[in-house]
């Protein structure tokens, strides 16, 4: 979300196949990203930067499956 958070109890699984949105990136195991709302990636500090300042650290391999999500949007927006 832009300005909220959702906190969901259980597994997230489930909550992922209800949201049909291509901006989402759904593949990572513990969140589903607003990638409408990222201002920065850096692998080097493990750290996402969104809109509203706020960072979420991430492992390096959860920002490379993120960088790669959002490399396939762009590459399928310009076709």
């Amino acid at each position: 979300m832009k300005d909220e958070e959702t906190l969901i109890n259980g597994t997230i699984k489930k909550y992922k196949k209800t949201l049909e949105y291509e901006y989402l990136c759904k593949d990572l195991k513990v969140y589903i990203i607003n990638t409408e709302n990222i201002t920065s990636i850096s692998r080097v500090n493990e750290v996402v930067t969104f809109t509203n300042g706020e960072q979420l650290e991430m492992g390096k391999r959860s920002i490379d499956k993120l960088k790669k999500f959002i490399q396939e949007k762009i590459r399928n927006e310009s076709f």
